[in-house]
């Protein structure tokens, strides 16, 4: 293996690691924000300041975001590390497996 190879395919692992990472990063992100969406509708809707109209607006949003995280954010999340975790193992795996 000549040089120039050599130096593709560290560029390509490198590559690769670092779309783990920012699928990790955006897994754990999503997941964060999905979560901090509903702790945040649940804390407003335990203030005593809230009118009749409100309190149901913010019931609705809270039942939607607690919908779309179990519906949306959490199968994301999951697909997002999967992957994060497919593309981080890689590397090593397979250098483990060449020897």
């Amino acid at each position: 293996m000549n040089h120039q190879e050599g130096k593709n395919k560290n560029c390509v692992h490198k590559y690769v690691s670092l779309k783990g990472i920012l699928l990790l990063i955006c897994g754990v992100c999503l997941l964060w924000y999905s979560v901090v969406a509903i702790q945040q509708r649940e804390h407003v809707l335990n203030s005593a300041d809230l009118s009749l109209s409100e309190m149901w607006n913010y019931e609705g949003s809270l039942a939607w975001w607690t919908n779309a995280c179990v519906t949306l954010f959490l199968p994301l999340t999951s697909v997002f590390i999967t992957f994060a975790g497919i593309f981080l193992v890689s590397k090593p795996l397979m250098r483990l497996l060449r020897t």
